[in-house]
């Protein structure tokens, strides 16, 4: 009563003000957003109510309605209402299509409850149309997403050659070294651009089908389907999915794309998949991405000194990475802007190799105490320049995700597989950009 709309409040029942004040003190609790189902007696219809904090997220609405037309729902009719301490709640009364093949409407709404989150996390992707032509599934499209942009930041496009001239070329030489500088930035930015990139995946919906299902089949946590109590859809769709080894994902690959470069930005799914030690991905309350790596892929010609950890971070307004080299290591965490699009695109380039340099000067710094060097990278998107505290919030939790700190793993929504089986701790220190959002 004291944040809402006069209109509002005038026309709401007292159901329905109990219901959003308790929507509301879950959401300014939490950084994503609280949804929930609500039957209506007597009526094919359910209640879809979502609350969140209004700046936190943009086309999340929008994305909704694709979400849940995927699975067959219709809205009958829908409201927002804005509160004033900043909460948004979005209500939808649901309906079945008429169709005989379609699941009950209750699977339906659980799933898109489950899958809601990866929408909040990542509304908007250039993959989208393949999502909204049913093509893709929500949980293949942000896959695909995410695997572009492995792709453009680790995709090793120097090859054997460059090896070989560093050889050749005298180590010593200030001009050799520039050289291979010089040819070094031209590979990388020339070759594969992130435009090129995203054409070649978009070309190939099917492969990224197949990797996705490589990919569920190593983090997806296994539903344990009762008789009372039926499977997800997406567990159901994994288990009638047609799974390939790695061998013949390659042959797939292979006998699927038209040349070389192509065939190198597919296997480029399969490094990532490969590395992978634990994810939040399938994680029901999140807000962002993330991705523990083991780095060992990282090629050493590139990255002389090995890293100990990284993890990859994607949200809707950044994206980031955290480097350490030793498995106690303290370093600050960098927000990085961009004041117009070539600056942008300047600094998407050089993220990962700022971020490996900002972290090895770090271990070097460090080398007097006992603790190693670490560094943390976020680049704010360049239509989201305004937004670096939600950026920043959203890194921290998406890391936080998954690091197993005592007790944090006992609700059995919040399970992930670990492939990495020891526990970790981070240091978050402060550094250019973030030093006013650190406490």
């Amino acid at each position: 009563r004291n944040i809402g709309d006069k209109t509002f409040l005038e026309k709401a029942t007292e159901h329905t003000l109990q219901l959003y004040t308790k929507l509301i003190k879950k959401a300014i609790e939490r950084t994503g957003p609280v949804i929930e189902m609500i039957d209506i007696p007597n009526s094919h219809q359910k209640q879809l109510v979502i609350a969140y904090r209004s700046r936190t997220v943009s086309g999340f609405l929008s994305a909704m309605s694709d979400l849940y037309h995927f699975y067959s729902l219709y809205s009958v009719r829908k409201y927002v209402e804005q509160f004033s301490n900043g909460v948004t709640i979005y209500r939808a009364y649901l309906e079945a299509i008429p169709d005989k093949t379609a699941p009950p409407i209750e699977i339906s709404i659980q799933q898109i409850i489950r899958e809601a989150s990866l929408m909040y996390c990542l509304p908007i992707t250039p993959f989208q149309s393949y999502f909204q032509e049913g093509k893709l599934s929500v949980q293949e499209t942000i896959y695909g997403y995410v695997g572009w942009i492995f792709a453009q930041h680790f995709l090793n496009r120097l090859g054997r050659e460059y090896t070989l001239l560093t050889t050749i070329l005298d180590s010593t030489s200030e001009s050799h070294q520039e050289v291979l500088q010089n040819i070094k930035k031209r590979l990388r930015s020339d070759t594969f651009t992130r435009e090129y990139i995203l054409e070649v995946i978009k070309l190939y919906p099917d492969l990224i089908r197949q990797l996705y299902i490589n990919f569920a089949m190593r983090h997806y946590v296994a539903d344990t389907p009762s008789k009372s109590v039926r499977p997800s859809l997406s567990y159901q769709r994994l288990q009638s999915a047609p799974v390939m080894s790695e061998e013949e994902l390659l042959h797939l690959i292979k006998k699927t794309v038209s040349n070389a470069h192509e065939q190198l930005i597919f296997e480029s799914y399969l490094t990532f998949n490969k590395h992978v030690l634990k994810t939040n991905f399938y994680q029901p309350t999140k807000v962002a991405l993330s991705f523990r790596l083991d780095p060992s892929f990282l090629p050493v010609i590139e990255y002389p000194q090995p890293v100990f950890g990284m993890f990859l971070v994607v949200g809707n307004e950044f994206r980031g990475f955290h480097i350490r080299f030793e498995d106690v290591a303290r370093g600050g965490i960098r927000l990085v802007r961009s004041r117009n699009k070539e600056a942008y695109s300047i600094n998407l380039r050089s993220l990962l190799d700022e971020n490996y340099g900002l972290a090895a000067t770090q271990q070097r710094k460090n080398k007097d105490i006992p603790e190693g060097g670490s560094k943390g990278t976020i680049l704010l998107n360049f239509d989201q320049q305004d937004k670096p505290k939600v950026a920043f919030e959203k890194y921290v939790d998406a890391v936080l995700d998954i690091l197993l700190i005592p007790d944090s793993n006992t609700d059995g929504k919040e399970k992930y597989i670990d492939l990495y089986r020891k526990p970790e701790i981070l240091f978050f220190g402060p550094d250019e950009g973030t030093a006013d959002y650190m406490d």
